[in-house]
């Protein structure tokens, strides 16, 4: 699966992350996928799905320096 699932904007009022993580994680879990590549992912993003998605494991720093930032793990 390959699944943008939008960056953590603080201006997405309604659509924010805090009101699509569950969402997305459920999305995720549902797809039974061996694999799952995210699309404009923040590190904080990924390490939270990955809290709520045990079963999986997360690789991929982000593109920004220290592997901060948005990317695609």
């Amino acid at each position: 699966m390959s699944f943008n699932i939008r960056f953590l904007n603080d201006f997405d009022s309604e659509n924010h992350w805090n009101n699509r993580k569950g969402y997305v994680a459920e999305i995720m879990a549902q797809s039974k996928c061996d694999f799952i590549g995210l699309q404009e992912a923040l590190m904080i993003q990924a390490r939270e799905l990955q809290n709520m998605l045990p079963s999986y494991m997360s690789y991929g720093p982000g593109r920004d320096a220290g592997g901060a930032g948005e990317g695609v793990p």
